[in-house]
């Protein structure tokens, strides 16, 4: 069986890794099965629950729906898996499968379990029709933080085993604790530990499947809010994959998996370096000059392909941002930040080329 995965580098804000294992026991074959991962960006729906979450406007619900349905047909083919992040409830998946269903034809199986987040972001999945759901569910629920008795994943991952016919495969979709905080004097530690805990937990379970398992194929994918190299506090996707480098961090951590996880976006060097000089344009270029290119007329980046320049980020419309494809540059301090060989701009997601 092969398995393709629509990979998101580790960039932006929304650090994002794919960790794929494939044992030897799953010979590569013909029949492909695809698997996106795609954070939403608190995607919340129209209709007031009372659990004090954000609601938005009917306009700008099936705004965002269309949004993400354009973006999973048009850019990623409506593959086998999509695990979702940061959406609010079962509302939001049937809409957007309804949304593919009507103009594709396609349907999709919805799976979320609530957790336990103050905010009501949710994993998720949606599952195409021709992919058997064997059984899915969340990890680590009840597991707690030491240092305050708190909930160690305020987003439980979510476990599910799909089969397309005789090939299966065990995903596990994540959405780790975030860095904000983890310089604060006050939560700081708190913020590195919970992510050190989460990292290790992780690891652990992986190692125990692999050893419960043997032959069986494992994908871990989602927001993994994580760094590669590290960051100096915690080596979080290090831990995950089996390969910690504690030389740089604060805390540390001993290697917990064996075999070693692949990382199938570092590990495919021509597909990383297309994707991150896809991100660099050949010359200077400042805020109004990109303004400009709304509509047309953007040069080549590094990597060869021409980046398209609207007014809005499609899964987010609205904000007060100018979109690159599918991803916006953060106009509130995100612009024209001047370095000693160039200009940054701040994005908010991934952008891949059209190759």
């Amino acid at each position: 069986m092969g398995i393709r995965a629509a990979r998101r580098p580790l960039t932006g804000p929304l650090f994002t890794l794919l960790l794929l294992v494939l044992a030897a026991g799953q010979p590569a074959c013909a029949e492909s099965f695809s698997v996106l991962s795609q954070n939403m960006n608190r995607l919340f729906d129209d209709v007031d629950d009372g659990n004090q979450e954000k609601i938005l406007a009917r306009a700008e619900f099936r705004q965002r729906i269309a949004g993400a349905v354009r973006k999973f047909a048009g850019e990623y083919a409506l593959p086998q898996v999509i695990a979702l992040q940061e959406v609010e409830n079962l509302n939001v998946l049937r809409r957007i499968a309804a949304g593919i269903r009507r103009q594709y034809a396609i349907d999709y199986q919805p799976v979320l379990i609530p957790g336990q987040d103050i905010s009501s972001i949710n994993l998720a999945y949606l599952v195409r029709a021709d992919v058997t759901i064997r059984k899915f569910s969340q990890l680590f629920r009840e597991q707690r933080l030491a240092v305050d008795g708190g909930p160690l994943f305020s987003r439980p991952p979510l476990r599910l085993e799909a089969c397309l016919r005789a090939r299966c495969l065990t995903l596990v979709n994540l959405h780790l604790r975030s860095m904000r905080g983890i310089d604060s004097a006050n939560k700081g530690t708190r913020v590195a530990l919970k992510r050190l805990r989460q990292a290790e937990t992780v690891a652990l379970w992986v190692n125990r499947f692999q050893q419960a398992n043997p032959g069986a194929a494992l994908m871990l994918l989602g927001d993994f809010n994580a760094l590669t190299p590290a960051d100096n506090h915690v080596d979080v996707a290090g831990i995950i994959r089996g390969n910690p480098d504690s030389s740089r961090t604060r805390l540390e951590s001993r290697d917990l998996v064996d075999p070693d996880l692949l990382d199938t976006v570092l590990g495919d060097i021509d597909l990383l370096t297309g994707v991150l000089t896809y991100h660099v344009l050949p010359d200077v270029y400042l805020s109004g000059d990109v303004a400009g290119w709304v509509g047309g007329n953007s040069p080549a980046t590094v990597q060869g392909s021409v980046i398209a320049v609207g007014d809005g980020f499609v899964l987010n419309p609205g904000a007060n941002a100018l979109g690159i494809n599918d991803a916006q540059i953060v106009l509130d301090g995100g612009i024209d930040i001047k370095t000693s060989n160039g200009v940054i701009h701040i994005i908010d997601a991934v952008i891949v080329p059209p190759s």
